[in-house]
């Protein structure tokens, strides 16, 4: 009995192992092909937003760097003039202002003694913040760094005559700046969303300043390291002249930069890798997304969207720009189409072996015909 089954089983066996093989081989070539059709189509669309992405991103860096150099051009300008009045500031500030959209205000800040204070204050009362952080009048000091000559004109009203001396950390990082020589870009002010700042633009738009500053010296020639003293208030600067302040408006600079080019929806982050979180991100701006910011660092741990990252060094600042990508054009082929490869594949694959089967049986049939 034994024999037999195996007899009848090995002859079974025989019969239907093309089918069987043509079964296996043409699920593995379904499978095959969709994983090729897959990984061609991520190649594909990875290309794509990987050229936008750099593009995008090339383009803000040199927006930005362009911006950034202005503070040069003004270092300069004071560098060489012995003597500098608020019309000649504000002819020389009035060209670069219209040529650099994302240049929100420029500053004079003169180092200003407390016996010289009344000579200032001529112009504007010196102010600072209080402990709940309106502005008031600035209390004595040995010695001040108000915010003098301003540009656009109508910030003059409301920045001018404000003591950044009074901030402690503000004036440490101006000691800092005057004791390098170099220019430099402090950390950005803190992040408001377009919420807090009752603007008509998505919810998820967050914009930063930067603000760079530039110093000036009594003496250029002098070496640095005499020109500071230690006092009981902290560190004072006594030979620098004064400050430049560049305030760039992150947001008009990036928005100003990617506004020509085709707008597919690709969301721009900015981060400050040298700065604390939450504080870290600079700028972020998504068109169409409708969800709160993302955290950019769980992105790239999730991988559910296609991400381009770029480093770019900010006078003594390194960001990170990353791209996101949230455009359908940059995603590969839905689930529907593996399931339609499937299906053919498994179509066809059972049309031949149903084929293949029918062949064995008639030939099965044609054996065992008298």
């Amino acid at each position: 009995m034994k024999d037999f089954v195996k007899q009848i089983a090995s002859k079974a066996a025989l019969f239907y192992l093309p089918p069987l093989l043509v079964f296996v081989v043409g699920m593995y070539l379904t499978w095959c092909s969709i994983y090729y059709i897959n990984a061609y189509h991520r190649f594909e669309k990875g290309t794509l937003f990987a050229n936008d992405a750099s593009l995008r991103v090339d383009k803000v860096k040199e927006a930005v760097l362009n911006h950034v150099a202005v503070i040069s051009q003004f270092r300069n300008y004071f560098i060489s003039a012995n003597s500098i009045d608020h019309q000649e500031f504000s002819s020389f500030a009035a060209p670069i202002l219209e040529k650099y959209p994302g240049i929100k205000r420029i500053e004079w800040i003169p180092r200003v003694l407390d016996h010289e204070r009344p000579i200032y204050e001529a112009e504007s009362p010196f102010t600072e913040r209080d402990t709940s952080g309106k502005l008031s009048h600035a209390n004595s000091r040995k010695e001040y760094f108000p915010i003098y000559y301003v540009e656009p004109m109508e910030w003059e009203q409301e920045v001018a005559g404000y003591d950044l001396g009074s901030d402690a950390n503000l004036r440490k990082a101006l000691f800092l700046i005057a004791k390098t020589g170099k220019n430099f870009a402090v950390p950005v002010v803190p992040m408001q969303t377009s919420k807090e700042l009752k603007l008509k633009t998505p919810a998820n738009t967050l914009s930063s300043e930067l603000h760079i500053f530039a110093p000036i010296y009594l003496n250029q020639d002098e070496e640095r390291e005499s020109q500071f003293i230690e006092t009981n208030e902290g560190p004072a600067i006594i030979l620098v002249q004064g400050f430049v302040r560049v305030v760039l408006d992150v947001k008009q600079i990036v928005n100003s930069t990617l506004f020509p080019l085709y707008p597919r929806h690709i969301d721009i982050s900015i981060e400050d890798l040298a700065a604390n979180k939450p504080s870290s991100l600079v700028y972020y701006y998504s068109r169409q997304s409708s969800t709160p910011v993302p955290d950019i660092a769980q992105l790239y741990q999730d991988s559910k969207q296609m991400l381009y990252a770029d480093i770019i060094h900010v006078l003594g600042r390194t960001w990170q720009i990353t791209c996101i990508s949230y455009d359908p054009v940059y995603s590969p082929h839905t689930r529907r189409h593996d399931w339609f490869v499937l299906s053919v594949g498994v179509g066809l694959t059972l049309s031949v072996c149903a084929y293949l089967c029918l062949l064995t049986h008639a030939y099965r049939k044609k054996l065992t015909r008298p």
